[in-house]
């Protein structure tokens, strides 16, 4: 770090970068113009980082789908009556004559039930970027770098490289195939009987014979099957993503002259006869003759990286002649 004591009634200093700065030996970003200084102020040539806003971005991650739900059909059994022998007259001479028939019955309606196949759904990954490839400078040299600049002033090197994108990888479920209700048709049901009827009566002497009764069951189709749709729902999450607001910069800083090193310069106090002098936010007192660093700059709030500045660019008793430009 470069060290010097400025006398605040004799001269004035400021770090510059130098003839080599306007020739942009440095990236093409940095100011090529020293900051208006008073007496008794020093500046250093810092760099800021770049500045980032996080964004939050919706993704899917379930697809909408359907699902069925079915009720079977209710069927209520029920019993009928029917007559197994009809009524009729014996007579003792000739006896009647009777004759089985056989008929068939329905003992169950035919229906229709319902069988349902549900959706199908598979994990998918998806890659979505968070953040976008940028250039940016860096100090020293760098293999494969876009571009290399040189300051022969104060022999660093700078490169441009390319900062790659940043990705993220999500996983969300995706529907295949959709859920389907299939008609399973059910056939009726049949009962076979068997009943006797009067061919031939009796004669003669009539003698009643009275009727026969039977009961068989049946199923009656009390309610129909249903069919219940509902849906399920898409879901969705929140990814953050970082988006650049403000790219990397270099800017003059007022610091405390006396932090200096400058071989060659004597480093001693400044004078005590040298008038009060005041710049923004930071003033001189007048008993002392001496600039206060102690009171904090507002554009010293944020965090910098301060970068070397060569020996030949700081203007200062003793040192060697350099092409430099000095403020009064």
């Amino acid at each position: 770090m470069l060290r010097s004591t400025l006398a605040a009634s004799t001269c004035l200093f400021a770090v510059m970068a130098g003839g080599a700065l306007a020739q942009t030996s440095h990236p093409a970003h940095l100011p090529t113009t020293l900051p208006d200084a008073e007496i008794g102020q020093c500046y250093q040539f810092v760099r800021i980082d770049a500045e980032y806003e996080t964004v939050m971005q919706t993704v899917i991650v379930a697809d909408e789908y359907e699902i069925y739900d079915v009720t079977d059909p209710r069927l209520e059994r029920q019993t009928r009556s029917y007559v197994s022998r009809e009524a009729g007259m014996r007579y003792r001479v000739t006896e009647p004559v009777y004759e089985d028939v056989t008929e068939q019955v329905q003992t169950r309606p035919a229906y229709v039930r319902y069988e349902v196949t549900p959706a199908e759904t598979r994990t998918v990954s998806e890659r979505i970027l968070v953040r976008e490839a940028q250039l940016v400078w860096r100090r020293g040299y760098v293999e494969g770098a876009r571009q290399v600049r040189h300051d022969p002033e104060s022999g660093e090197i700078w490169c441009m490289i390319e900062e790659p994108a940043v990705y993220e990888t999500i996983h969300r479920n995706v529907v295949t195939s959709q859920a389907e209700v299939r008609e399973i048709p059910v056939g009726p049901q049949f009962e076979t009987i068997t009943r006797s009827v009067l061919v031939r009566p009796a004669t003669v002497e009539e003698i009643h014979i009275p009727a026969e009764h039977a009961s068989y069951d049946i199923h009656v189709l009390a309610e129909e099957g249903e069919v219940h749709r509902r849906v399920s729902r898409q879901r969705t999450e929140q990814v953050a993503r970082h988006e650049l607001i403000a790219g990397e910069r270099f800017e003059w800083r007022l610091v405390n002259c006396a932090s200096i090193d400058i071989p060659g310069y004597p480093g001693a106090n400044p004078p005590s006869s040298a008038p009060a002098q005041s710049h923004g936010p930071h003033m001189m007192s007048q008993s002392q003759s001496r600039y206060d660093y102690d009171t904090p700059s507002d554009e010293d709030a944020g965090e910098y990286e301060a970068v070397p500045v060569a020996h030949s660019q700081t203007l200062h008793p003793g040192a060697p002649a350099r092409r430099s430009r000095l403020h009064r």
